[in-house]
């Protein structure tokens, strides 16, 4: 980037579920409007600004905003990023960071490290030939080694995709999200990989395709607030439950109950009939994010609490440890 290339950035953090908000005030003081001099502050901002993979970015419309320039401009300087591997422009999702540049270790605290290891094991009685050997080896497993590249199946691209997000940012993998219907058209995808992953609900359904690597099921349970959310509703109230797909629905209304909540109306967001019903009859309406835009199209304004689910940590540890001996 050049050297008169100046912008100034105010960062404030909001969450909203898991998703960092972030950027919400900047602007460019350099004069420069082209697509490459907005290019290259954005991608300043993702490189040293703390960012982290699977991070949403603006929206070019509210980016634009913040920076007074044309929306054509920032659409085109996020698509050279998205050529670059930096990010991924997601339509009627976002934009999200896909890579983010590793800033280098301080040597003098690796040194540091390293120094104490070696002399723990000095001091076990290795010699010094067999542990330039074993540092050697190391050296070479480290350095040669590639990330692994895993398939995570869903039934449903949003879940996958939010769940892709979380798997990368806590290891060093590379994540390939796919619905079920997508193995089931096309089984011949799953010889690509040595492990493929799912959650419980669809462990049995993946065991009945001919897979020879590891199939992995992690647990991934409704996020906190969603659950605060349902939690704190009055008894009284009448609540609607519509979902996607019978497991999404019979897995909401599982835990809807454990708050003793008992007048309860439900049904897909397929079947018109039974969705006018349950909009109609109810106070609330509980629901996920695959069968919002069925809501909406009935009826816009209304109490709507939206479950959004991520996968446990104790299922990444997991995880982690399965890909280890790989």
């Amino acid at each position: 980037m050049s050297n008169n290339l100046k912008y100034n950035v105010s960062i404030v953090c909001r969450h909203q579920t898991n998703i960092q908000e972030v950027w919400v005030g900047m602007k460019t003081t350099s004069g420069k409007t082209d697509v490459n001099s907005i290019k290259d502050i954005i991608q300043q901002m993702i490189t040293h600004q703390g960012q982290k993979t699977g991070t949403k970015l603006p929206s070019v419309r509210e980016l634009s905003a913040k920076l007074g320039v044309n929306r054509n401009t920032v659409y085109s300087a996020y698509k050279k990023l998205e050529a670059s591997g930096i990010i991924s422009i997601r339509r009627g999702s976002g934009v999200y960071i896909t890579n983010v540049e590793t800033k280098v270790a301080d040597p003098k605290q690796l040194k540091a490290e390293l120094s104490k290891y070696l002399t723990a094991a000095r001091l076990s009685g290795l010699e010094k030939e067999d542990a330039q050997v074993m540092i050697l080896n190391i050296l070479h497993e480290v350095y040669q080694a590639q990330y692994q590249k895993i398939l995570f199946v869903e039934c449903n691209m949003y879940d996958s995709e939010t769940i892709r997000r979380e798997l990368m940012i806590s290891l060093p993998i590379e994540v390939v999200p796919v619905t079920l219907t997508d193995v089931f058209e096309r089984p011949e995808m799953l010889a690509a990989y040595q492990i493929v992953c799912t959650t419980y609900y669809h462990i049995k359904e993946l065991e009945r395709l001919d897979f020879k690597g590891k199939l992995i099921a992690l647990h991934h349970s409704p996020s906190p607030k969603s659950v605060h959310l349902i939690a704190t509703i009055p008894r009284e109230n009448k609540l609607g439950i519509i979902a996607s797909n019978a497991r999404t629905l019979s897995l909401i209304k599982g835990f809807v109950m454990m708050f003793n909540h008992t007048q309860i109306n439900e049904c897909l967001s397929e079947d018109q009939e039974a969705l006018q019903h349950t909009i109609d009859g109810s106070d609330i309406i509980i629901t996920h994010y695959n069968a919002v835009s069925a809501i909406k199209k009935i009826k816009d304004k209304l109490s709507l609490i939206m479950v959004q689910f991520h996968i446990e940590p104790d299922s990444i540890k997991y995880l982690q440890e399965a890909l280890m001996p790989l």
